[in-house]
């Protein structure tokens, strides 16, 4: 769309040296010219972990996954998420950059992916991921289609699958969360989410010491990139488990809305619910799980588990 941008895909610089001459800021992810009809977007596989973003070339190949900008809460179609959006309609060429090495002086390297726009059926699609602060939030992830010539690397892949036309659901093997940060240098999230994984991976085992299969589903919802999982799928007795790592009122009743939300998704007809503590709650809240026809399965002091069944209707 720029006669005067003449990088080849695969060709290498800095956030400065492409400012200089094209114009642009060198701080955010998404950098819109004013001197140039561009918008440059940068994807930094270093740092995307961080925030749970997604970038990176969908399984098809023919898509790029681009998360849009906003490290804390919720993210709105606003400021550099427009300027994407709306590239074809301001007469913008959205040109892609990865990061190929850390901080260094000078700057960090990027390579020039190539040219790209907003797809034309999906543009966006919004998935959960966690924020800066560990908090869980809505985050835009735009579907990018190559323009012209662009630099495919499988080392640029994403890890999560394209968006579906239609939901589907299969029955998986359980993934092993690995968790990788000290607990000086976890976020509150990230230690929520790392007991939460110690819990299931326990129950996991303590299930399977009796006799029962243990699975997980996976669920492809439609318009959703990333693939929803329940935490623990009991084959045997047929039961959904949503684990938290708290016995806070707050995480029993996401677990409840969660596993609501895994049922109607779910096929297995008549599914069972529980959710799985690391401790008995207080009595209101064991009422309020049951009540709602799941059951409480929590750890006891001994590493064993008990359950408090779903409250009979007369």
């Amino acid at each position: 769309m720029s006669e005067s941008f003449d990088l080849e895909p695969g060709a290498v610089l800095t956030r400065g040296e492409r400012a200089a001459r094209w114009g642009g800021g060198t701080q955010r992810g998404i950098e819109p010219s004013t001197r140039t009809p561009n918008v440059f977007l940068y994807a930094d596989p270093a740092e995307a972990g961080k925030f749970g973003y997604v970038d990176g070339w969908a399984p098809d190949g023919d898509v790029f996954l681009y998360t849009g900008e906003g490290s804390e809460g919720d993210q709105q179609l606003a400021q550099g998420n427009v300027s994407v959006l709306e590239h074809r309609r301001q007469g913008r060429a959205l040109r892609l950059f990865v990061a190929v090495s850390g901080k260094q002086r000078g700057g960090k390297l990027h390579r020039y992916v190539g040219e790209f726009e907003v797809d034309r059926d999906i543009p966006f699609t919004r998935e959960d991921a966690p924020d800066a602060l560990g908090a869980i939030r809505s985050a835009l992830v735009f579907r990018l289609r190559p323009a012209g010539s662009v630099e495919h690397r499988e080392s640029d892949a994403s890890h999560v699958d394209t968006a579906m036309i239609g939901p589907r659901a299969e029955l998986v093997g359980v993934e092993r969360a690995v968790a990788v940060e000290s607990d000086r240098k976890a976020t509150p999230g990230g230690k929520a989410r790392r007991r939460e994984a110690e819990l299931t991976e326990q129950y996991r085992a303590w299930l399977e010491a009796q006799g029962h299969e243990v699975k997980q589903w996976k669920l492809h919802l439609p318009g959703q990139v990333a693939a929803l999982r329940t935490d623990l799928f009991d084959v045997t007795a047929g039961e959904i488990y949503e684990a938290k790592g708290s016995i806070a009122r707050e995480s029993i009743r996401m677990a409840i809305g969660q596993l609501l939300d895994y049922r109607r998704h779910v096929p297995v007809p008549g599914a069972v619910l529980a959710v799985l503590l690391p401790a008995r709650p207080s009595d209101d809240l064991v009422d309020l799980v049951t009540s709602a026809g799941m059951s409480c399965v929590y750890r006891q002091d001994a590493g064993s588990f008990a359950r408090v069944g779903p409250a009979t209707v007369s």
